[in-house]
């Protein structure tokens, strides 16, 4: 009987530890993805895929570097700069579900 209760309170005490610590995991790693894919200023979005696409082109043989860059990076930017418009101003309520619970 002894077992059967030190097991039921053992139980209880790693599962409250366990969901506590999950909902913090979960609310710092939304947190992390939120600033990476919307940051404050759009800018830094903007060099960062710069980067990578120029990165990128520059792989291609001959010199196509210019008219890849321009091809990716033009709708790279008006699509990033239509999501970043309308969800940047509700940064603070999209990790609330799991920032909430803790």
């Amino acid at each position: 009987m002894k077992i059967v209760i030190f097991c039921l309170i053992l139980g209880t005490i790693i599962q409250g530890y366990v969901a506590e610590n999950f909902w913090e995991t979960a609310c710092s790693q939304c947190n992390v993805y939120v600033d990476m894919w919307l940051p404050e200023n759009a800018d830094s979005f903007f060099v960062l895929s710069d980067l990578v696409i120029k990165n990128t082109c520059s792989k291609f043989p001959g010199n196509i570097d210019d008219p890849c860059y321009t091809l990716i990076n033009l709708p790279v930017r008006f699509t990033y700069n239509t999501f970043w418009t309308f969800l940047s101003p509700f940064r603070e309520l999209i990790c609330v579900a799991f920032c909430s619970s803790q």
